[in-house]
């Protein structure tokens, strides 16, 4: 026991202890402006990672400097009222870099300057001492789920103790809700509405723009039309044209010098908040959809505290679908496509709150803008008034919504260049900082639970479905890690470069049963769901769907998988499934087809009968295995292909349902990451490495016992280039070098001197990466004969293949055959490692 909450607090110091080197970044003042939350070791680089406020950092050591990397939204930051400019950042610098200094520019004030732990140094006392707290009163808070494990077993408490003590997924996710994606009976306006449009130039845009209000708007309306002294000629005989075309509902205007945006809308507004009238702020470069004016004007209509009210569109920065702030111009057929979708959705009927309006495209309720008729003319020529005046209806009790059953298209910029577009977006957002500080906090909270996060997928399907033809890919996956994760996230990169989408349904991920992720080009959306109907409901857009599985270890309901993933399936549209096979999952719960003494039998009836080869429900009644392969065999059976990527794992598979033979198609992996030679001559055959994380079935014991003998005479050394189970106890004498970097692992073999590889695993892996990057090394690699890993062994020149008796566990063998190979050349006994640097992926 003792030895396993040693294991058990090294694995929590070695996730935790980089933020222990955390500090404060305080301005002339002390006032806090910033703060390093983390400095730890990533990617072979040191990685400093935390949040600043209006401060610009740098980071230097000797002979370098590095600016920001990446800045991002951090609304739990926000949220204490640090202002629109607290973002989350990322600053690195190379692991050999020396005197590391923190360089801040704090807006009035002097330079911040401060040095910067080192991250591969031991922690202080004060931090260790720390550090111990932590991890007792983490062990506090998990002891109804050690207890839950320890009593029942089982993958949920497994992860609740994970997550406990922070180390396995622990980020909650937004919950998809049901009655969002129900067919909608959305409320639809019937007031006149007065429409201003301001004119500057592109008169294309400007045509449509018009042409589509004329031809969609489904409500009585009437227009201001606005030309801002346009320099382009063509401007005004167009728009004399249109007004000509509608001259009971067009007012033209044209002022005798450029006012720029806000100018001129203020002076359309002086015409139109006299007609008492919702005014909707239209700009000549958005585009409407059919029957838009009803959809947009209904939550003013419905609710009086609402003050204004703004659709989604491909353009509007908090609004913009499919994901925040694109920027990108979508097709129209696509625009057309995806409004359908969010007009039909129920969602449609629910108008999320808003820290401001968007003025693209904004209805302007008559009653509120009485209050406040003109926008502040600070922010002319334009960018920042509309928020301005949303910040100032709010204080007075007005509210500001988002239209979801409404997406209009926004080309954007049309009357502003680049450069000056930049200048005018930093000067209003210092005059806004400076009004409302707590705006930033309100925006990056929106943006963090972003409410809309469900409808923003199913819209993502939407334009999946504008190509008749597309099929989408959905795999099943866990978050275990591990090279099934590897596999997949492969997988996934290739479906977005070739079809732009693809879809992952994983377990085990939150507290929810499932995790929806939607990967695209522009990025990633994740939410939740607890139900499978309303992730069927969500998919309801894709025209084909391809559900691949890829692996569902971790499930609550392993039991009740198959049928929810055929329940997926459309026959009326040709969904096709396919099953990948990285585990055994499919022929035993038990899915590296060991038994209770951690022994394999083999993949055949007789060979998983035993009580680890038993499954139980949610409701906790046992699942007998013939019923267990039963479920599986209708859905492997119903699968186009069942790709496995060994001949070891086709054998098995086989063993277990011979009536798959045809359906089976072998396809080994391509290592992710290239792993270059290393040379011998630093090799010292004294230092054995074992390369990737341990648990029990990894060969953890077979480790440990290696090391015991080699410990015995000094003739080896043992260094785990990975991680180790809490649960499994490895003994001192063995070096566990922690998380690394698949680009490192031929620089880390180099500096520990590894002269051969232990691939210790003892059930057959179906591939096994890890063995065939440490045979790609060129270093002599032990192993057991046994599934993927021992293919691997036999095919290889580096390989050594050793007879696997299941009825001895030792590990012996797998010393004896070392010893007898290469231990013969060990004449001296085994130097003590050069250094004990700890790097942490």
């Amino acid at each position: 026991m003792l030895s396993r909450l040693r294991a058990l607090f090294h694995r929590y110091r070695v996730t935790h202890e980089d933020r222990l080197r955390g500090f404060a970044l305080k301005g002339h003042d002390r006032r806090v402006v910033g703060h390093v939350e983390r400095v730890r070791i990533a990617d072979g680089q040191i990685v400093l990672s935390g949040w600043a406020a209006g401060v610009a950092l740098e980071l230097r050591w000797t002979g370098g400097v590095a600016t920001v990397a990446r800045w991002g939204a951090r609304a739990d930051v926000a949220q204490l009222g640090r202002g629109p400019l607290t973002s989350g950042f990322d600053l690195r610098a190379p692991v050999g870099a020396r005197n590391l200094v923190l360089h801040g520019h704090v807006d009035g004030g002097p330079p911040l300057a401060v040095a910067v732990p080192d991250p591969t140094a031991p922690l202080r006392l004060r931090a260790t001492l720390r550090l111990v707290r932590m991890f007792v009163r983490d062990g506090l808070r998990a002891m109804p789920a050690i207890v839950g494990w320890m009593r029942q077993g089982g993958w949920v408490h497994r992860a609740a103790v994970k997550r406990a003590f922070g180390l396995g997924p622990v980020a909650e996710r937004q919950r998809l809700i049901p009655g969002h994606f129900a067919p909608a009976t959305p409320h639809r306006g019937r007031r006149a509405i007065t429409i201003v449009v301001p004119v500057f130039d592109a008169v294309d845009l400007t045509r449509a723009c018009l042409e589509r209000v004329a031809r969609h708007t489904d409500l009585p309306w009437r227009m201001t039309l606005v030309d801002d002294a346009s320099p382009d000629p063509r401007i005004r005989p167009m728009l004399d044209q249109f007004a000509a075309r509608h001259p009971k509902q067009v007012i033209r205007l044209s002022n005798p010098r450029n006012l720029g945006f806000v100018g001129t809308v203020n002076r359309a507004l002086a015409h139109a908040v006299s007609l008492g009238q919702t005014v909707v702020l239209l700009n000549s470069d958005a585009l409407v959809p059919d029957r838009w004016a009803s959809r947009l004007v209904a939550p003013l209509e419905r609710d009086p505290t609402i003050a204004s009210a703004t659709p989604l569109s491909n353009r509007a920065e908090i609004l913009s679908v499919p994901i925040l702030c694109p920027d990108r111009r979508p097709d129209r057929r696509m625009m057309t496509q995806i409004d359908d979708v969010a007009q039909a959705c129920a969602a449609a009927n629910c108008w999320p709150e808003i820290p401001t309006g968007i003025g693209f495209c904004m209805a302007l309720s008559a009653d509120w803008l009485r209050r406040k008729p003109r926008f502040d003319s600070a922010f002319a020529p334009g960018y920042g008034e509309e928020v301005d005046w949303c910040q100032a209806i709010a204080a007075l009790g007005g509210r500001h919504v988002a239209v979801p059953g409404l997406c209009v298209e926004h080309v954007g910029h049309a009357s502003f260049g680049a450069e000056q577009r930049a200048r005018l977006v930093a000067r209003s957002n210092d005059m806004l900082s400076r009004r409302y500080p707590t705006f930033g906090a309100a925006v990056q909270t929106y943006m963090a639970c972003d409410p809309l996060l469900g409808l923003k997928m199913a819209l993502l399907f939407a334009q999946a479905a504008v190509s008749a033809s597309r099929t989408v890919p959905m795999f099943l996956g866990h978050a275990l890690g591990g090279g099934a994760e590897d596999a997949l996230r492969a997988e996934i990169a290739d479906a977005v470069r070739v079809g732009g989408l693809a879809v992952v349904l994983r377990v085990g991920a939150a507290d929810a049963r499932w995790q929806v992720e939607v990967h695209w080009a522009g990025g990633t959306l994740t939410a939740t769901a607890e139900e499978i109907t309303t992730v069927a409901r969500l998919l309801a857009p894709i025209p084909s769907l391809h559900v691949i599985y890829s692996c569902g270890v971790g499930d609550a309901d392993p039991a009740s998988l198959p049928a929810a993933l055929l329940s997926l399936l459309r026959p009326d549209r040709g969904d096709r499934l396919s099953a990948r096979l990285h585990d055994f999952f499919m022929i035993s719960p038990s899915y590296c087809l060991l038994d209770h003494t951690l022994r394999f039998r083999g993949a055949g009836r007789a060979a998983v009968s035993g009580p680890a080869h038993q499954a139980r429900s949610m409701s906790g009644q046992v699942v007998p295995i013939a019923q267990w392969q039963s479920t599986w065999r209708r859905f492997l059976q119903r699968c186009d292909e069942v790709v496995v990527f060994s001949d070891s794992s086709q054998r098995l598979l086989l063993e277990a349902y011979p009536e798959l033979r045809a359906r089976v198609v072998r396809r080994p992996h391509r290592l992710p990451v290239p792993v270059a030679h290393v040379c011998r001559s630093h090799a010292r055959p004294t230092v054995v490495g074992v390369l990737g994380n341990l648990n029990r079935q990894k060969g953890a014991g077979i480790v440990a016992r290696f090391a015991a003998r080699a410990a015995v005479d000094r003739r080896a050394r043992v260094v785990v280039l990975g991680a180790c189970d809490p649960m499994v106890s490895l003994p001192p004498c063995v070096l566990v070098h922690g998380g690394y970097d698949r680009s490192d692992i031929s620089e880390l073999t180099a500096r520990y001197g590894i002269g051969a590889w232990l691939s210790p695993s003892i059930w057959p892996e179906t591939f096994s990466f890890t063995t065939h990057e440490m045979l790609a090394t060129g270093l002599p690699v032990f192993g057991f004969a046994l599934g993927g890993q021992g293919d691997a062994l036999r095919a290889a020149p580096n390989g050594h293949a050793v007879a696997c008796d299941p009825a001895d566990l030792s590990g012996d063998a797998l010393f004896d055959a070392w010893a007898h190979r290469l231990g013969r050349n060990a004449h001296q006994a085994c130097p003590p490692p050069a250094t004990r640097w700890c790097a942490k992926a």
